[in-house]
């Protein structure tokens, strides 16, 4: 209804969409990983480096909450099996290095 996909991945709550205006890009995202209390500019630079060593990844705030996404374009030929779990993966791995960088100091 929303356009939206909800689904479940080794415990994560993630969803897919796509855009009118960009038919062939994918988006998936993992919201809400992570809540920005007081340590806004910590997280943006822990993102930064994140986004850097994981190109597939993006993070970003939405308002106090940290997403992480994966812009895929995809076309009829495309078979997304072949590759989506890697990305899916590249989505945990990145959000476990950023609790890690973050939370263990």
């Amino acid at each position: 209804e929303d356009g939206y996909l909800y689904f479940r991945y080794y415990g994560f709550q993630l969803y897919c969409c796509s855009k009118d205006d960009e038919p062939m890009l994918l988006r998936i995202e993992m919201p809400n990983i992570y809540m920005v209390e007081n340590n806004r500019v910590e997280v943006l630079e822990a993102a930064n480096t994140i986004s850097a060593e994981y190109s597939v990844v993006k993070m970003f705030l939405i308002e106090d909450y940290l997403y992480i996404s994966l812009d895929l374009l995809i076309d009829d030929s495309t078979c997304i099996e072949d590759y989506v779990e890697r990305y899916l993966n590249k989505m945990i791995m990145a959000r476990n290095r950023m609790a890690n960088l973050i939370f263990n100091k």
